[in-house]
């Protein structure tokens, strides 16, 4: 969801200083360049090998676990588990932040044990990432869907 991508930036851009990166695909003029800016300058995001961000472009699972974590964290995670679902291995970039993300219940995977990390993240999966890693309180479940507390 493109918009989840743009959630995250905006978490950080109160405090954000003048820093200058050079992603092929953000403009000096793109409305939260800024913000890509200042995550890429803490090590949040680095972009990818083709030197493109891919602003509007959805963002998956693991993408969306390495930035909420890598910014809460400020750092990759250093203690966390090798074996934390089926699908993620521990050879995978994304590994130590979806591992870490489990191991402190920031998230749970799929009832069939896996995590799906190529898959895209949507505005519900997201919110509840975002309110176990900023343990925000929940509120009572409405329905017996999962997400209903969030």
């Amino acid at each position: 969801m493109k918009n989840i991508l743009r959630i995250s930036v905006i978490l950080f851009t109160i405090f954000i200083p003048n820093a200058v990166f050079g992603y092929s695909d953000v403009s000096s003029d793109y409305t939260y360049k800024t913000a890509v800016d200042y995550i890429t300058e803490k090590g949040i995001v680095s972009g990818y090998a083709d030197g493109t961000y891919k602003p509007d472009a959805e963002i998956n699972r693991a993408e969306f676990t390495k930035i909420i974590v890598g910014a809460k964290l400020g750092k990759e995670p250093d203690d966390f588990s090798d074996d934390c679902f089926p699908d993620v291995k521990k050879d995978d970039w994304f590994a130590p932040y979806v591992c870490y993300a489990k191991d402190n219940r920031f998230i749970g995977g799929y009832p069939d044990g896996n995590f799906k990390p190529a898959d895209n993240i949507n505005l519900v999966e997201a919110s509840k990432i975002l309110v176990n890693v900023m343990d925000l309180p929940t509120k009572e479940p409405t329905t017996s869907d999962w997400y209903s507390e969030y």
